[in-house]
């Protein structure tokens, strides 16, 4: 073989080896991105899948059957994205907390959780107890690694895609008209999603608006987007509310505000924001009366009114249930079934009615207590740490999901938005809870004597760990 031969034969060797070792560099530098990407926004891309597979509908499907547990395309799907949360909890994040550890929120979370999830043994319909049961136990999962796990950025980053969730979702609701039932057809919705379970979603996503919009603290964890985009979705996303003709999350949403206008403002700010209200709603009074009075009745008699749409006739009749069982309930997804052949109404209609008939004492009890907790922890953070700059923001939609729980049950059923949110309370006070312990730990360091530094110094990691 000649030198120029054997030049040539070198030559493209090299520019193959060459060719290769490119492509093995794109291919680490695309699986190093996605790395990156998915460990930014993990906390999102588990929580928004659950969310949609649970509540975003694709068609339209007859209570009697979703009791029955006959399962469709639907279903499946929605049962295979929470099996693939569960799968890649336990390999990618499976390291069971320890109990010493364990904050009583948690405690009591796993507590509601699992009285739940039991209860599915002797439900009226087991097939969809024992599957809302798994899919409660997996949503706890994912809150308490979340609170092991996750940081502020996580969790405002979940904030910040649940809003790009819910504009897609309205501009889908105005561009494709599908029909769910000749009842709420004229509300606003999208997909084959209800008005009720649709303004909850538009409910807790104006309220994450507003909060951003208030606070520049919120705004700056990320810097994400300017002040203009979050008063754009806030618009946008509460047109949507007003458009379902949902009262219960329209005065939750009200609450919501009024909680966030009052949080930690100066009594004269409280005052002026006060007056300034009173006046504006005499004036939208008397300017829009009869067309407020004409949007709140829906075209319905007084008697519907009255009983709220039958619903004090409906928790009558649950209060009878609840006293055959007290202790045990009927079991999970009881309720659902029981009133809909009795009174033609699914569900409880009311959060703590609905558990009290489900899961008796047994499940009401830690229900009201993990409430209790929520709603005192996220009002006592400390004003100027982690936790107290994102109380503004939680406890708003707390407040709100609590006062539409009222006339809906979401709150305490699982797989739903309203369900999931309780839960990642749960989890983004545990994230709280250990910003806030280093936080408060910096700003005590930083009034240590130089003597007390040279003395402390290996103490303050132990101490931070200990309660994380």
């Amino acid at each position: 073989m000649s030198m120029t031969g054997v030049s040539r034969r070198v030559s493209d060797v090299t520019r193959a080896s060459s060719a290769r070792t490119s492509a093995s560099t794109t291919s680490r530098k695309i699986r190093s991105s996605w790395s990156s990407t998915f460990e930014r926004w993990w906390v999102a891309i588990l929580i928004l899948p659950l969310m949609m597979s649970s509540d975003f509908k694709f068609r339209r499907r007859s209570a009697v059957s979703a009791l029955g547990g006959t399962p469709d395309a639907q279903v499946l799907i929605e049962v295979g994205v929470y099996g693939l949360v569960a799968v890649y909890l336990v390999l990618a994040r499976g390291k069971a907390p320890r109990l010493r550890r364990t904050t009583p929120i948690m405690f009591t979370m796993w507590f509601f959780a699992s009285a739940l999830a039991g209860s599915a043994v002797y439900a009226v319909y087991p097939t969809l107890a024992i599957v809302r049961g798994t899919q409660v136990l997996i949503v706890c999962a994912v809150a308490q690694t979340i609170a092991s796990n996750a940081t502020a950025k996580h969790m405002h980053r979940l904030a910040h895609a649940y809003l790009v969730m819910l504009c897609v979702a309205v501009a889908l609701g105005h561009a494709i008209k599908l029909p769910v039932n000749p009842v709420v057809n004229s509300r606003f919705h999208w997909l084959y999603v209800h008005p009720v379970p649709g303004a909850i979603y538009l409910m807790i996503g104006s309220l994450i608006a507003f909060a951003y919009i208030r606070s520049k603290e919120l705004r700056e964890v990320l810097r994400l987007w300017p002040t203009w985009v979050y008063v754009g979705m806030a618009g946008w996303i509460s047109l949507a509310l007003v458009l379902t003709k949902t009262r219960g999350s329209m005065i939750g949403a009200l609450a919501g505000v009024c909680v966030l206008m009052a949080f930690r403002t100066k009594t004269r700010t409280k005052l002026d924001v006060a007056a300034f209200c009173t006046a504006t709603l005499i004036f939208i009074w008397f300017a829009f009366g009869d067309a407020i009075i004409t949007y709140v009745e829906r075209g319905q008699d007084i008697s519907k009114l009255s009983t709220l749409n039958e619903r004090t006739n409906l928790w009558a009749l649950a209060f009878d249930v609840f006293y055959d069982k007290p202790i045990f309930g009927s079991g999970l997804g009881a309720s659902r079934g029981i009133f809909l052949e009795l009174i033609g109404l699914g569900g409880g209609h009311n959060a703590f009615v609905n558990v009290l008939v489900d899961a008796g004492l047994l499940g009401t009890i830690p229900f009201v207590a993990l409430v209790l907790m929520i709603g005192t922890t996220l009002f006592r953070f400390p004003r100027n740490s982690p936790g107290g700059r994102d109380s503004l923001l939680l406890l708003p939609i707390f407040c709100g999901l609590l006062v539409n729980s009222i006339t809906a049950e979401f709150m305490a059923v699982p797989a739903n938005n309203a369900s999931i949110w309780l839960y990642i309370f749960c989890g983004w006070i545990g994230v709280n809870r250990r910003a806030t312990t280093s936080y408060l730990y910096s700003e005590r360091g930083t009034r240590l004597t130089a003597v007390q530094r040279t003395v402390a110094p290996t103490s303050a990691p132990a101490a931070v760990s200990r309660v994380h």
